[in-house]
C-alpha cells in the first residue's frame, strides 16, 4: 500500500488520474491532492500560455470500476513554464463534482541523487497506461528548478503522455514530484519538478505535504515559555532560517530539561501551534528527534528516514544528506543525553559542515554544558526563560541606560549593516576553508577540520537584533559588541585555519623539493645506482606522491634519504 496517502484503501496509487479532450484521447496524467483538487503540468492542460481549456474530462484510473469527471483549471493556480528559465509548467484543476471516498494525498519535499523512482503514464496507443522506472541525476540548472532523471535502461520509455504524473520513490511510496518535460523524440532522459518548487509556485499546495516526523516528545507540554521580543524573534529567525534556501549548517540552543528551550523547540517543529504569528512556510522541518537515551544508530536512523532514504538506505545519513537536493530542516533534542554522545555529535557536526555543504539546516537542543567545538553555534542559553546570552557567555545587561548607551541605539542600523557585511565575510570564509579542507585532506593525514559552525547562528543572532533594536526593553548593546566581536574573531579564525591548510600543502611541497635537491647531490657524488641509496629514495618518493601523505614520516624519509647521502659520499 503507498505510504503517500491518508488512507489509500481503494488504489496502489490513488492519486493516479488520466486527463482527455473531448474526443477521449488521452493528453496527460494528473495527481489527485484529495476529492476535489488535481496536480498536473500546465502544458498538459493548456498548451499555449493561458488556461484555454475550461473544462477537462478526467478518468479515474484509480477505481474498481472506471468513472469520469469533469474539471476546470483553478485560473490563479495556474504557472504555464517560463520561456527563458524553465521554471512553472504548473496548473491546479478543481473537479466540478468531489469525488466521494478518495484519500489526501501527501507530498515529500526530500530526494536525494540516485533514488530509484517509478511513474505511471499513458503514452500514445497504451489507453490502460504503464510503468517505468527512472534514477535521479541530480539538479538540473538551479533557475530551471528542474531535477533531470534518466530512465532505466531497457525499460519502457518515458514519453509525453506521462507529463503530470506523479513521480514516486521506489522504496517508501511518496510522491516526491511531478513530472514534467519529456522529449518529444524519447530519449534516455527526462525532467521532474520537485515538491518545493510545486509549492513555491502554488503555495495551496502546501496543505498537502508531509509534516514533520517528530518523536512525541514535541507535542508534550512540557518546559517554561520564553517570552518578550527577544523570545519572539527568537522563533521567528530559526523557522526562518530553517526553512530557508541555500547551504546548510548549525543553530546550538541550550537549556535544562525545565527551561524553556523544550518550548521553543515545540513552536519550530509545530509552527502552527506557536504563539506570535511565526510562519512556517512551505519546506517545513523535515525530521525531529529526542535523541535521549538512544544510540548514535538509532538516532541515524530516525534521520535517514525522515530525510527520505528507503527500506535499505541503513544508518549513514551523512551520505544521504550528501545527496539530499531540496533543503531540508532537522531538529535533534538532547544529542548530549544520547547513549553514545559523542559518536553522535561526530555524526551531526558533519552531517551540516562536510563539503559539498549539504543543504541541511541543523538544530541541535542541549540540556547540559555545549561542548567547546559547537559553542560558535550556539544562539541562546534559555536557562530561566530569558534570551540574551552569547556564545562568549556574556549575558545582556539590563534596558539601555546612560550616554554610551543611547549613543549606542542611535548608530544601531549602521553598525547592524556593517555587522551584515561582515557575515557575508564570514560566510565566503567558512566556504573556502571547507573547499581547501576536501582539497588538502585527501592529500595529507590528520588534517584537522576547520570549525565552519558559526555563519548560522551568527546570522539567527543577527536577525534577533534587527527585530529587538527598537524594542524600548530590549536588551541588545551587549549582544550587538557580542556580535560584532564573535564576527571577526570567527572571520580571523577561519581564515587562519585555511592559511594553514596551505601551508600543509606548502610543507609537502618543499619537501619534495628537498627530496628534489637531494637526488641531485647524490648524482654529483656518482651515488645514481647506488642499490641500498635508491631504496631510502624510492621510499621517501612514494611517501610523499602517494595520497594521503603523513608529513612526518615522509620529513623522516627525505631526512634518513640525505643522512646516508652523506655517509656514502666519495667525493670525485
Amino acid at each position: 500500500m503507498a505510504q503517500g496517502a491518508e488512507k489509500a484503501g481503494n488504489a496502489d496509487y490513488p492519486w493516479q488520474v488520466c486527463l482527455e479532450d473531448d474526443s477521449g484521447e488521452g493528453i496527460g496524467a494528473g495527481i489527485m491532492l484529495d476529492d476535489e483538487y488535481i496536480l498536473t503540468c500546465a502544458h498538459v492542460v493548456a498548451p499555449g500560455q493561458g488556461p484555454e481549456k475550461p473544462i477537462l474530462r478526467v478518468r479515474f484510473d484509480n477505481r474498481g470500476t472506471l468513472s469520469y469527471g469533469q474539471a476546470e483549471i483553478v485560473a490563479e493556480c495556474f504557472r504555464p513554464a517560463d520561456d527563458e528559465t524553465g521554471r512553472g509548467d504548473i496548473a491546479l484543476l478543481r473537479l466540478r463534482k468531489p469525488l466521494r471516498g478518495q484519500p489526501r494525498t501527501l507530498l515529500r519535499r526530500a530526494w536525494r541523487v540516485g533514488q530509484l523512482v517509478r511513474v505511471f503514464g499513458y503514452p500514445r496507443n497504451v489507453p490502460h497506461g504503464m510503468w517505468a522506472e527512472a534514477k535521479i541525476a541530480g539538479r538540473s540548472a538551479l533557475q530551471s528548478q528542474l531535477v533531470q532523471l534518466n530512465v532505466h535502461p531497457g525499460g519502457p520509455r518515458i514519453e509525453p503522455g506521462f507529463s503530470g504524473t506523479a513521480v514516486i520513490d521506489h522504496d517508501t511510496g511518496d510522491p516526491i514530484g511531478m513530472l514534467s518535460k519529456c522529449e518529444q523524440a524519447p530519449g534516455s532522459a527526462c525532467w521532474m519538478i520537485p515538491v518545493n518548487a510545486i509549492v513555491e509556485n502554488v503555495p495551496l499546495v502546501t496543505r498537502y505535504l508531509f509534516a514533520a516526523s517528530s518523536d512525541p516528545v514535541f507535542s508534550e507540554g512540557r518546559g517554561k515559555t520564553a517570552t518578550g521580543a527577544a523570545a519572539t524573534a527568537l522563533l521567528r529567525a530559526l523557522n526562518h532560517w530553517l526553512r530557508s534556501e541555500g547551504p546548510g549548517g548549525i543553530c546550538v540552543v541550550a537549556g535544562d530539561l525545565d527551561s524553556a528551550r523544550e518550548t521553543l523547540l515545540r513552536g519550530v517543529v509545530n509552527p502552527a501551534e506557536a504563539d506570535s504569528g511565526t510562519a512556517s512556510g512551505p519546506r517545513g522541518i523535515d525530521i525531529a528527534v529526542h535523541a535521549a537515551g538512544k544510540t548514535a544508530d538509532q538516532v541515524c536512523r530516525e534521520l535517514v528516514v525522515g530525510l527520505g532514504g528507503g527500506a535499505e538506505a541503513g544508518t549513514d545519513v551523512r551520505s544521504l544528506a550528501a545527496d539530499l537536493g531540496s533543503p531540508a530542516g532537522v531538529v535533534v533534542d538532547e544529542p548530549d543525553a544520547a547513549g553514545q554522545p559523542e559518536i553522535l555529535l561526530d555524526t551531526l557536526a558533519e552531517l551540516a559542515t562536510s563539503f559539498p555543504r549539504p543543504p541541511v539546516r541543523l538544530l541541535l537542543g542541549f540540556s547540559g554544558r555545549v561542548p567547546e567545538r559547537l559553542r560558535g553555534a550556539l544562539v541562546a542559553e534559555l536557562p530561566a526563560a530569558r534570551l540574551g546570552r552569547g556564545h562568549d557567555g556574556r549575558r545582556a545587561s539590563g534596558r539601555l541606560a546612560g550616554d554610551a548607551d543611547q549613543r549606542l541605539a542611535g548608530d544601531a542600523d549602521q553598525r547592524l549593516a556593517a555587522a551584515a557585511d561582515l557575515l557575508a565575510e564570514l560566510a565566503a570564509a567558512e566556504d573556502d576553508a571547507c573547499r581547501k579542507h576536501a582539497h588538502v585532506a585527501v592529500r595529507i593525514t590528520d588534517v584537522p577540520r576547520p570549525d565552519v559552525t558559526a555563519t548560522a547562528a551568527l546570522g539567527v543572532r543577527l536577525a534577533i537584533l534587527r527585530a529587538t533594536q527598537r524594542d524600548p526593553g530590549a536588551e541588545w548593546p551587549t549582544e550587538l559588541e557580542a556580535c560584532e566581536r564573535a564576527l571577526r574573531d570567527r572571520r580571523d579564525r577561519v581564515t587562519e585555519a585555511t592559511a594553514e591548510l596551505g601551508r600543509l600543502l606548502a610543507r609537502r611541497d618543499d619537501l619534495r623539493d628537498r627530496l628534489a635537491i637531494f637526488s641531485q647531490l647524490a648524482a654529483r657524488y656518482g651515488l645514481e645506482e647506488d642499490e641500498r641509496l635508491s631504496r631510502y629514495y624510492q621510499a621517501a618518493y612514494e611517501m610523499l606522491r602517494r595520497a594521503p601523505c603523513s608529513l612526518d614520516r615522509a620529513d623522516r624519509a627525505v631526512g634518513d634519504y640525505y643522512a646516508a647521502i652523506m655517509r656514502r659520499q666519495v667525493p670525485r
